[in-house]
């Protein structure tokens, strides 16, 4: 992800807690399951909306992959 400052893009790091949240999705993932949103709120321990966004991130850095659309979305790990 990119930020504007001062009209150049700067790169985001993630922060430590962040990284920890996308271990802790990719490691409770198994290749070719597909799982729920609702999975990984067991897993973070967060809520829905929150685990959305972390999901899209992770599918903005091409870790794991959408099937399906809007009420059928799941996600699975990257081949």
């Amino acid at each position: 992800m990119a930020v504007k400052c001062g009209g150049k893009k700067v790169a985001v790091k993630p922060s430590e807690k962040k990284l920890g949240q996308y271990d802790a999705v990719l490691a409770s993932m198994v290749p070719g399951k597909e799982y729920p949103a609702v999975f990984f709120c067991d897993v973070l321990h967060v809520k829905i909306s929150r685990t959305r966004k972390i999901l899209k991130e992770l599918v903005d850095f091409e870790k794991i992959e959408i099937v399906g659309t809007y009420r059928n979305r799941q996600y699975k790990l990257k081949k």
